[in-house]
């Protein structure tokens, strides 16, 4: 058998009943989870400026948008395995298509085909190596979201596994490698990834109605062939249900300034004020040292979610900022950039050892009256071994709102996602309340 076709197998039957209790909850929470990220950012500048490329889209292009809406929120969850962000791919495509293929209860459709469409992601991106793979200039999820899609969109369309191969096949065909830098500021970053979305949902389309690809393009070098990109031959599914090894992100933040942030906020309590810390020192693995240590620029949301220096000083002087999603504003607290600027980042080979299963740091603090205080960590607030639990999800969610002005709102968006297991029963309303910029 094929690796497309063991792969395709599972997707086919994939049922998220048969998870134990405890994979359920997990998979509930990272369902909703990515919904209140949808749903936040459909209220924000970035998340609008999306509306008009709705206008002329396709049926997928316009899921499609609808992921990018989630994922360019920051507060998704992730796979720091590969490096992979699965639940702005798979809810979105899941929720999207309920209705659209064999009779069975939608909510159970919705959930088994996000569930397929995560373990597929996160496979793959842990067989192409992400995390190193992102110096390089490969966004990971970019490449792996049409596989993605294309599993979620073949169980939500209950394609046969002889089907269902050849649309992750098609999936396969249209993955992209590498990207560029975006500038300017309407960023393209996110038209292309709801293009890759798209992909893979036309690539499950053609495959219901016959089209078919070549079924054996993992089976030998082709990645590497074709995209640069070495593959290593590792079993899927090898290490369970893939929920019990997602983070949830506890603030707005890429990932792999997270564990740094924490660090500084335990050293931080411990001193007890901003203004005992004359310097910091923040180690962070040496492959994400370029990318964390870009400069905040005023006006540029990107760059203060990627900006470790800006967002260690955010936790010093503006903790609450680090749940604004937004960061239009271009008033930047002159006490905030005074502490970003002593701010020192340096890579450090030696927390590349504990690559895939964490991204740690190393802090360092200096004392105004001398002396210093250093913490290591690889494990923080919103990792599996530390996970956000029912009610601190609900924190983060509130605060999301709160900081975007939409308190009232958020509630009742909460409300909403509280009642995962029933979505099928309420998809276009939920739809409504999380997207309602674009119509499906």
């Amino acid at each position: 058998m094929s690796v497309l076709a063991d792969i395709a197998a599972f997707v086919a039957d994939a049922d998220v009943s048969s998870l134990s209790e405890a994979d359920q909850r997990l998979a509930d929470r990272h369902f909703s989870d990515t919904l209140v990220a949808l749903a936040a950012g459909s209220l924000i500048p970035e998340g609008r400026s999306l509306l008009p490329l709705a206008d002329s889209a396709s049926f997928a292009e316009r899921i499609g948008l609808i992921s990018a809406t989630a994922r360019l929120t920051e507060i998704d969850d992730i796979h720091i395995g590969s490096c992979v962000t699965p639940g702005a791919v798979t809810v979105p495509v899941a929720l999207g298509l309920v209705g659209m293929g064999r009779d069975r209860p939608a909510s159970t459709d919705v959930l088994s085909a996000a569930w397929a469409g995560v373990e597929v992601m996160t496979w793959l991106g842990t067989a192409i190596e992400g995390p190193r793979i992102l110096s390089r200039g490969v966004w990971p999820t970019f490449a792996v979201a049409p596989l993605g899609a294309a599993a979620v969109s073949s169980r939500m369309l209950g394609l046969s596994t002889e089907q269902t191969t050849h649309a992750l096949s098609l999936a396969l065909m249209l993955m992209a490698g590498g990207i560029g830098h975006f500038k300017g500021e309407r960023s393209g970053r996110w038209m292309i990834f709801a293009s890759s979305v798209a992909a893979g949902i036309r690539a499950a389309m053609a495959a219901q109605e016959g089209y078919t690809g070549d079924v054996s393009l993992l089976d030998g070098d082709w990645l590497s062939r074709s995209h640069g990109i070495d593959m290593r031959k590792i079993p899927f599914r090898q290490d369970g249900c893939a929920y019990r090894r997602l983070s949830m992100k506890p603030y707005c933040s890429a990932k792999q300034s997270i564990s740094a942030i924490e660090a500084f906020g335990m050293l931080l309590d411990k001193v007890g004020s901003a203004e005992e810390i004359v310097g910091v020192v923040a180690e962070v693995p040496s492959i994400f040292s370029e990318m964390v240590s870009r400069p905040s620029i005023a006006g540029s949301r990107s760059t203060t979610l990627v900006s470790l220096r800006h967002q260690i000083a955010l936790r010093a002087y503006a903790r609450a900022a680090l749940y604004d999603i937004d960061r239009s504003n271009t008033d930047i607290d002159p006490s905030v950039l005074d502490f970003a600027s002593r701010v020192e980042i340096r890579g450090n080979t030696a927390l590349l050892d504990d690559l895939p299963h964490s991204w740690g740091a190393r802090v360092t603090v200096a004392l105004r009256h001398g002396g210093e205080e250093t913490l290591s960590v690889s494990q923080v607030l919103g990792d599996p071994d530390h996970s956000l639990d029912e009610e601190l999800l609900l924190d983060k969610w509130r605060r999301v709102f709160l900081q975007v002005g939409a308190r009232e709102h958020g509630e009742a968006v909460i409300a909403a996602v509280r009642g995962v297991r029933n979505i099928g029963a309420y998809r276009d309303s939920l739809l409504q309340l999380c997207a309602p910029q674009i119509n499906l």
